[in-house]
């Protein structure tokens, strides 16, 4: 996967919107295969404070208790073979 440049005039090659998408797409497909869905937990407790039915989504229930966990996984799966090689 290519660097996207902070700006356009940071120098690098940026990617299109659409090899974005398309990337965005491939990592999604990935992790719903080997990651599970974080559950949603219905707030009473916030629901009556701001009198909205509020959800919260707890990725600290995710395998590694972290919410980084999508994107450490996206990481490590799209490495090259001389990535994976370097460790």
């Amino acid at each position: 996967m290519q660097r996207i440049p902070d700006s356009p005039a940071s120098g690098g090659e940026s990617n299109s919107l659409a090899q974005l998408a398309d990337e965005a797409g491939s990592a999604v497909a990935a992790l719903r295969r080997e990651v599970p869905p974080t559950p949603l937990v219905a707030s009473p407790a916030l629901s009556r404070l701001y009198g909205a039915e509020i959800w919260l989504k707890c990725d600290q229930m995710l395998p590694t208790g972290s919410f980084k966990y999508r994107g450490a996984f996206n990481k490590v799966a799209t490495l090259s073979d001389n990535e994976k090689t370097k460790g």
